[in-house]
């Protein structure tokens, strides 16, 4: 059987099936085929209502961002990998802490990569609702608010509780993405 170099390999390259869409590289490394992911624990919070940033709290084994009042804002960042390719999917990880049928949660981004100004790209949701479940984890969809994210670029997300009785515990961010 020849070998034929793919998109993602090198004639060189050793390829096994049974490492899991990993092949190890002409130098040694250990390489993988497909999509990759990257998770980003919540980086803090600012209760509105004191007009303080606050640290984090826990809920069971989860450190968490508890935004119990409108305005309260939850904060991530992260630096996109530089083998970034394409968007597959944006997740902001959340325990609602109440059941709701529109609860009300606002998302903004703003990035940009060494060079540029912070606010390069800066979008936002604020139109979203979202039918959630007390106690269930939730993933709210950002991949709309990051349709301009490259390599290297340097990321902000904030999600914005807009009403008082639309509690929830921020837990993290979640991004898969196809390799360059």
């Amino acid at each position: 059987m020849g070998w034929t170099a793919g998109a993602d390999v090198s004639t060189g390259d050793l390829y096994t099936s049974a490492m899991h869409n990993n092949y190890l590289g002409a130098t040694g490394s250990l390489e993988y085929l497909g999509d990759k992911e990257l998770w980003v624990s919540v980086s803090g919070w600012f209760d509105d209502s004191a007009g303080t940033d606050k640290p984090l709290e826990y809920l069971g084994a989860f450190a968490v961002a508890p935004l119990l009042w409108a305005n309260d804002v939850a904060f991530l960042n992260f630096r996109c990998p530089e083998n970034f390719g394409t968007l597959t999917e944006a997740k902001i990880v959340v325990i609602p802490i109440a059941t709701q049928a529109a609860a009300d949660w606002d998302t903004t981004s703003a990035y940009g990569a060494s060079g540029e100004s912070y606010g390069t790209h800066v979008e936002s949701n604020t139109v979203s609702t979202y039918n959630v479940t007390a106690n269930i984890l939730f993933e709210v969809d950002v991949s709309g608010i990051l349709t301009a994210l490259a390599a290297s670029d340097y990321v902000g997300l904030r999600l914005y509780n807009k009403n008082d009785a639309h509690d929830v515990d921020v837990i993290g961010f979640f991004m898969r993405f196809a390799i360059a």
